[in-house]
């Protein structure tokens, strides 16, 4: 993918933007209308699986015209079955982010717990041991706070979603006017 990317440097550009509005969609409905979340989430998600895909088959073709099997092509028919799956079960996304939310928080948090442990081990500056608890702490919390309380916690994951979907369509859309800067 990373060589697709560095070929066909438009694609950053169009893949930031799609993320930077799925971000705002997300955040907006989040705000404004949670019920239908899910669902929304699940067609965005599904959106930028089908663009992934349609972008790497493009390139595939493009770049290798006579194979008739690449490895993008596979990573492709599987971001096309995910898509397709969240299109058809569009409850899926609420049935599952809680619990890879919380999971997610925990396991980094323990991380956080190991570097402190570490950092005490190889006397490390105090400052990012007491950084590292604390990190530990907050993110333990959280991942225990969001399996209690699911349904009061969803709508902060899916604003903190919309939150890293447009953060990283900003930081794709800036590289990727970097790397056409540097062409011209």
């Amino acid at each position: 993918m990373k060589k697709l990317f560095t070929k066909f440097k438009w694609l950053k550009l169009l893949l930031g933007m799609l993320f930077i509005s799925a971000g705002i969609v997300t955040v907006v409905v989040a705000i404004i209308n949670p019920s239908v979340l899910s669902i929304t989430l699940s067609i965005i998600l599904a959106i930028i699986l089908f663009s992934l895909a349609t972008f790497a088959i493009i390139a595939s073709f493009l770049e290798s015209p006579n194979s008739l099997f690449a490895s993008i092509l596979v990573y492709s028919a599987i971001l096309i079955a995910v898509g397709i799956v969240l299109c058809i079960k569009r409850t899926l996304i609420q049935d599952i982010i809680v619990y890879f939310a919380a999971v997610l928080c925990i396991s980094m948090g323990v991380i956080s717990f190991m570097k402190a442990g570490f950092l005490i081990k190889y006397k490390g500056k105090p400052l990012y041991i007491v950084i590292a608890f604390v990190l530990g702490s907050v993110l333990v919390a959280f991942g225990i706070v969001s399996l209690v309380f699911q349904n009061e916690i969803l709508q902060i994951i899916y604003i903190a979603v919309g939150a890293i979907l447009f953060t990283y369509g900003v930081i794709e859309t800036v590289y990727g006017i970097k790397m056409l800067s540097k062409n011209n």
